[in-house]
């Protein structure tokens, strides 16, 4: 019983985060981008392209960035358990993020807002 309560809770709360993903215009978590790209073809270009230009505007780090990716797969593809493990413990820690929204959804906005304006402020600093 427990555990059909736990599947119940782990699984609404990911349709929460598909849902907050799809209302945002990001793809869903999880890497599925190809079928994404797919069904949201507007969108998927806007981020290509935005993509484009932020390599254009600092092509250093771009190569820093997808040398970077091409590391954790090598890594990855080297040690498939790690690899699971780490991901295991995002997903678990996301799950309390999760949780902690849901009893604090106006801290929670807060949180994002001040996050997102961090970002902000890092891609401007990066790209100058």
């Amino acid at each position: 019983m427990m555990r059909k309560l736990l599947l119940a809770s782990l699984l609404a709360a990911n349709l929460a985060a598909v849902s907050v993903h799809a209302e945002e215009g990001a793809p869903p978590p999880g890497g599925n981008r190809e079928a994404w790209c797919q069904s949201n073809p507007d969108k998927c270009a806007k981020m290509k392209e935005r993509m484009q230009d932020r390599c254009a505007a600092n092509p250093q780090k771009c190569e820093e960035m997808k040398a970077r990716a091409e590391e954790r797969r090598e890594k990855c593809q080297a040690n498939p358990q790690a690899c699971k493990e780490k991901k295991a413990e995002r997903r678990e820690r996301m799950q309390e993020r999760r949780e902690k929204c849901q009893a604090d959804p106006e801290g929670c906005k807060a949180k994002r807002g001040e996050m997102r304006e961090r970002m902000k402020d890092r891609r401007q600093g990066g790209a100058q």
